[in-house]
């Protein structure tokens, strides 16, 4: 009877602590979309509006620093590193972006957000090179880069990262059975 007890309070504790895990990782998903949430939610309300660039610095200040958090738990999780990468390249867009778009003009900023996003998904593609999601996202990376390169006049080198763009594009495709936003970037990108 002893040891029936014990088994059946061992299994109540192995229980608890698999709720409480489960629990844990919903809050932890909720968590890790606040960067995006607020760039696209919220920044992007307010960047064309006159004197709102010191608040727009603070959001992207404020989320540089929970991607930043994010990236370390990187190394362990696949989707948060991607997802942490987008987040970093979102970042690196709104602080420069080289075209006509709203931005802050912090290039050494936008560049440095763009490669913390490459380390992260050069790390997840060196483990899984057919990664969907890493490759779609570094696709839109490599675009990015490339715009920015074809605007300061590097033209050879932004058609390298543009024909990198598209063959990331090509492989998530692969991966991403009928993806339209992947298909619509890829078309984008020739």
């Amino acid at each position: 009877v002893l040891s029936f007890l014990s088994v059946c309070a061992i299994a109540a504790g192995l229980i608890g602590t698999l709720v409480q895990k489960n629990k844990a990782q919903a809050r932890y998903e909720q968590v890790r979309e606040i960067p995006t949430r607020v760039i696209t939610k919220y920044y992007e309300r307010i960047e064309d509006i006159a004197g709102t660039t010191a608040v727009r610095r603070d959001m992207v200040k404020d989320a540089l620093l929970f991607l930043d958090d994010l990236a370390k738990d990187a190394d362990f999780d696949t989707r948060l590193a991607v997802d942490t990468a987008a987040g970093y390249r979102q970042m690196g867009e709104v602080m420069f972006n080289g075209r006509n778009m709203a931005n802050l003009g912090d290039q050494a900023g936008g560049e440095a957000a763009r490669l913390k996003a490459e380390q992260l998904l050069l790390k997840v593609l060196a483990q899984d090179p057919a990664n969907t999601s890493a490759n779609a996202e570094m696709a839109a990376l490599d675009a990015d880069v490339g715009a920015l390169l074809g605007s300061a006049g590097k033209v050879a080198l932004a058609m390298l990262r543009f024909d990198s763009a598209a063959k990331r594009y090509l492989l998530a495709l692969k991966g991403a059975d009928k993806n339209g936003e992947i298909r619509f970037e890829l078309i984008r990108t020739y």
